[in-house]
């Protein structure tokens, strides 16, 4: 496989979806290497094209490929809840949830994609789907445990979930078009500015100091 090639693909898609031109965006994407962020993508342009269907189709590809994909079954059942399947949105985010692993938060920047997954707005999200099963009880118990791992002013829509027990308040999600971009690395190599080798080995230095400093910690 070329590499750059690969990378262009990934670029013009990501170009065409910046321009509003889905079906070029989702040709690009299609002719690159099959993997969890590719199916991701897909994903979220068949969801601003109301393809539903079809977005769950490409995120079910991305968690198979990566079972501890988070995102792409908190993205599921984003997509489950707006077709009012609320058992399987609520089956999804309960996955999403544990994916995080005790984690109050991943942050996805370093994969290329700008957005932090939290896991108050994860239990959230299957809070709600709890009162639409009219399950009151489970409902406000995920919305007093999201209440404890609030981060930031967004979350706010916790607190007036508990206040005011409504299920029509929404839901969190990832906005409509933020998708896995090319990280600056993969831009240095379209550019030629950098090649894999060199890539290669500033990642393994990277990585070098950061078990240095782990070690140094421990002592």
């Amino acid at each position: 496989m070329d590499i750059k090639r690969e990378f262009r693909r990934w670029q013009l898609a990501c170009n065409a979806l910046s321009n509003n031109e889905y079906q070029q965006a989702l040709g690009a994407f299609s002719a690159c290497q099959s993997s969890a962020k590719l199916h991701f993508n897909m994903g979220m342009i068949h969801a601003i094209l109301g393809q539903y269907r079809h977005a769950l189709d490409e995120f079910a590809k991305a968690v198979e490929l990566d079972p501890y994909f988070s995102i792409g079954y908190f993205q599921a059942g984003v997509c489950h809840f707006l077709m009012n399947n609320f058992v399987k949105a609520r089956a999804c985010f309960d996955k999403a949830y544990n994916c995080l692993r005790g984690n109050k938060m991943i942050n996805y920047g370093q994969l290329g994609l700008d957005f932090m997954l939290y896991a108050c707005e994860v239990l959230y999200n299957r809070g709600v789907c709890h009162l639409y099963l009219r399950n009151e009880i489970g409902g406000m118990m995920d919305f007093f445990e999201a209440q404890q791992l609030k981060i930031n002013r967004q979350h706010d829509l916790i607190d007036d979930a508990i206040q005011t027990r409504s299920k029509k308040m929404g839901i969190y999600s990832v906005p409509p078009g933020v998708i896995f971009q090319l990280t600056d690395c993969q831009r240095q190599i379209i550019d030629g500015s950098s090649d894999l080798t060199t890539t290669f080995y500033k990642m393994c230095y990277k990585a070098a100091q950061k078990v240095a400093l782990a070690t140094s910690a421990a002592k």
